[in-house]
């Protein structure tokens, strides 16, 4: 993943899943779990963008192909090109919500308890 090429989106919206069909080729189910549950864990706690992506790869769990596959690694690679982004957790006392957007770019929202949330727009 480290030479691998940035996306702008976890998901591909021109490529739809769809279940294993009889005679596509499978792949490792114990690596995609893991894969899956390892994003899942990131969606909940500082990367709440990609809990869509992630739960839409997440449904093929039981028997992934080589496509479903594909789409994980696609994840991976939003991650890797946004790894900038994510949610800050601090402790504090007032969480007044504050949002603006930038001309061009992501929204973002401050607080006094949660510095910062980056969203893709």
């Amino acid at each position: 993943m480290q030479d691998a090429k940035c996306v702008s989106t976890p998901v591909d919206p021109s490529n739809k899943l769809v279940k294993a069909e009889d005679g596509e080729e499978s792949f490792d189910q114990s690596v995609y779990q893991s894969a899956v549950g390892s994003l899942l864990y990131l969606s909940t706690g500082t990367r709440p963008e990609v809990a869509f992506a992630v739960s839409y790869v997440a449904k093929f769990s039981s028997d992934p192909t080589k496509k479903h596959w594909m789409a994980v690694k696609r994840i991976f690679r939003y991650l890797k090109s946004t790894s900038m982004l994510g949610l800050l957790y601090t402790k504090s006392g007032e969480n007044e919500l504050v949002g603006f957007r930038t001309q061009i770019g992501p929204v973002i929202l401050m607080t006094e308890g949660l510095h910062r949330i980056i969203c893709s727009s």
